[in-house]
């Protein structure tokens, strides 16, 4: 107890001192505040927002911020790029079919029952993994706000440090020739 409180101390004299009853605030909460706390342009706002609002609140946003470990944030980022599970309507469990949109046909789950034509809580759901960017892209939101959060002094460190992202793909860029511009 006396070799504890003499590191406490220590810390506090150091100024590296962090109370833990500041990591048992729920993620939700900071996430919250981190955004009040930007001066963003409205687009970014609402690109943070959305990123937020679908991809890491519903895993992280009950947890303490404290109680997140790098483990759980690499096995997100990994299920990110997963096709997602399939969700349910009131007849059921939705199945994997295709749906046209547009002129364009993509993989959609469907209500077993109403098919591509399902209303309200039947209707088609896209089933396709997240992009590399867009991963990379919900991940330096979830990254900033820990590294936020450390800055704040409620937590050590950040558990995004030394995540493995998906690589994105570079598609060549083609020129136009002289003879296309005169065009």
């Amino acid at each position: 107890a006396l070799h504890h409180i003499a590191m406490v101390e220590g810390e506090k004299a150091r100024g590296t001192y962090i109370d833990p009853r500041a990591s048992r605030k729920r993620f939700r909460e900071y996430a919250d505040t981190y955004l009040k706390n930007q001066a963003w342009k409205p687009t970014t706002r609402a690109v943070v927002e959305a990123n937020l609002t679908n991809h890491i609140l519903p895993t992280f946003g009950d947890r303490p911020i404290g109680a997140i470990r790098r483990g759980e944030v690499q096995r997100w980022v990994t299920q990110l790029g997963q096709l997602p599970p399939a969700p349910t309507c009131p007849h059921g469990v939705m199945v994997l079919g295709e749906r046209t949109r547009r002129g364009r046909t993509s993989d959609a789950y469907l209500c077993a029952t109403k098919g591509a034509k399902g209303k309200g809580a039947c209707q088609p759901m896209p089933c396709r993994p997240l992009a590399p960017a867009t991963i990379r892209a919900v991940y330096t939101t979830l990254s900033c706000i820990f590294r936020s959060a450390v800055r704040d002094r409620l937590i050590h460190e950040s558990p995004c440090d030394r995540i493995s992202l998906p690589s994105v793909e570079r598609s060549e860029v083609r020129a136009l020739t002289p003879e296309q511009v005169t065009r």
